[in-house]
């Protein structure tokens, strides 16, 4: 979930995708 991670990690494409998967 993006609440969950830093800012930085936020920005990655990676974790977007993840997030909203």
């Amino acid at each position: 979930s993006l609440w969950l991670l830093t800012p930085e990690e936020r920005t990655t494409p990676a974790v977007l995708v993840r997030a909203w998967a």
